[in-house]
């Protein structure tokens, strides 16, 4: 259960130019309160799932759900400047002090959640050095390529790594 939640986390996805930081202006990337509903398909050396999420983000907290096909909870985190809490369905909570060290002691797997915030938005961290590619980016050794836009932001994205690939849908943006 816990690897099916980090696999999930890294909802975590190119022939690229020289490195460079992100662009300063960035419209949909510069927003610091939205909210996300969507769903996951994860593949890995492990097996392959599929999950659907919420995803509210203020500027000092998020909140996310995460659920399985017939909409049963599969994990809940909450976070802000102090720290993260996992909540499992059987009560189960798990405290840290950054997300992605949290969920790599919880499932075994280093997953770039601090930096998938921008990603769904389509953009790359602005505090780390990218790749650029046709399609998306590349950042500290994940490929992020865009698929689909929608009017209000990337629909479809796929993120990969060696080990992993996580294919995003965006069902329902708002900001």
């Amino acid at each position: 259960m816990a690897r099916l939640i980090a696999a999930l986390l890294v909802l975590a996805t190119f022939a690229g130019c020289a490195s460079q930081k992100a662009p300063a202006k960035l419209t949909l990337g510069s927003l610091s309160a939205w909210q996300l509903q969507g769903k996951i398909g994860i593949r890995s050396d492990q097996g392959n799932f599929n999950l659907g999420f919420a995803w509210d983000q203020t500027p000092a907290s998020y909140d996310i759900s995460l659920t399985a096909t017939l909409g049963t909870s599969v994990a809940q985190l909450n976070g802000n400047e102090d720290g993260v809490l996992l909540t499992l369905p059987d009560g189960s909570k798990y405290h840290g002090k950054r997300i992605d060290e949290l969920l790599e002691t919880q499932t075994g797997y280093r997953l770039p959640f601090s930096l998938l915030q921008y990603w769904v938005r389509g953009v790359p961290d602005p505090e780390s050095d990218f790749e650029l590619a046709a399609n998306g980016f590349s950042q500290e050794g994940w490929m992020v390529e865009f698929r689909q836009f929608g009017s209000r932001g990337p629909r479809k994205i796929e993120i990969q790594r060696s080990d992993l690939k996580l294919r995003l849908v965006a069902l329902k943006w708002e900001y």
